[in-house]
């Protein structure tokens, strides 16, 4: 796999890091969130902040566990070329930032808020550049 493949999908990695960094070290709710509940009347309380924290903990494990995962593949398959590891990488990119674009995009349009899908797209289209360039 070239180098530049290899960049590419380290880079969606430490992105996926930092979002997971966000959400352990940010508000709650997050800024798009308090939109969304405003939208839908919903009231906000301690408890309701409590339980969204205890989601964006276990949110941001899951972006890390990715992140790891789409690094380590991809170091694999550098080293040593293995279409397994091409796979993998496949496999984790398309489940992780597939599911939260669509269901990102989804919730935008149904309640209106701005989502952060663009910057979900916008990581997956870094791996899948990074896998497309890896074939080459």
């Amino acid at each position: 796999m070239s180098l530049v493949a290899t960049a590419l999908l380290l880079l969606s990695a430490a992105w996926l890091l930092r979002l997971a960094a966000l959400y352990v070290t940010g508000p709650v709710p997050v800024g798009y969130h308090a939109q969304l509940l405003e939208a839908l009347d919903a009231p906000q309380s301690d408890g309701l902040r409590t339980l969204m924290r205890a989601i964006y903990t276990v949110l941001a494990g899951a972006l890390a566990a990715s992140a790891v995962g789409i690094a380590v593949l991809a170091l694999l398959a550098h080293g040593q070329g293995a279409s397994l590891a091409l796979f993998g990488v496949a496999l984790v990119t398309g489940l992780s930032c597939g599911t939260a674009t669509l269901v990102l995009h989804g919730m935008e349009r149904r309640v209106g808020p701005r989502t952060p899908w663009r910057t979900v797209a916008g990581i997956c289209g870094l791996a899948i550049l990074g896998l497309v360039l890896s074939l080459v």
